[in-house]
């Protein structure tokens, strides 16, 4: 709760003094309505138990497949990408969807191939194109989390 408290500090600071005095002696000693003060953090109360609601719908609902489980979000990201596309893919494509240069992807094409999430779809020596890797080819966008629209 302490993250709303935090981002209000206006409204935190104004129900909490409950429209009384400064003082103590000059009626802060004793509050006759608490009102204000109940309600503010009742309804803070309420926001950040929605919140956890919230969360744990989410993390019931998380793909429970370790292959994915594994993936970073870039990883996650790119099957989407290759999913949706359906077809080999050039680096340079790759490239554009995460807005690097083609030799990035060259680099992080390692990673991948090692982990099996691509696989080269045209050249031996040097890959042209690739496509989603044999450990992944049964994953679907709802797998991944993404609802097909």
């Amino acid at each position: 709760m302490e993250e709303y408290y935090a981002e209000d500090l206006q409204g935190y600071y104004k129900h909490i003094q409950m429209g009384l005095p400064a003082l103590y002696y000059n009626g802060r000693d004793n509050p006759k309505d608490l009102a204000p003060w109940i309600e503010y953090f009742v309804r803070i109360m309420a926001l950040a138990y929605e919140k956890v609601a919230n969360l744990s719908i989410k993390f019931a609902t998380t793909p429970s497949d370790p292959r994915i489980l594994s993936l970073e979000p870039k990883e996650k990201t790119l099957l989407r990408f290759l999913i949706e596309r359906n077809r080999p893919t050039k680096p340079k494509e790759i490239a554009e969807l995460f807005q690097v240069k083609p030799i990035t992807i060259t680099k992080w094409s390692t990673t991948w191939l090692d982990k099996g999430i691509i696989e080269g779809a045209s050249g031996n020596k040097r890959i042209t194109s690739y496509r989603i890797g044999e450990a992944y080819k049964d994953i679907t966008l709802n797998d991944l989390g993404y609802k097909k629209d």
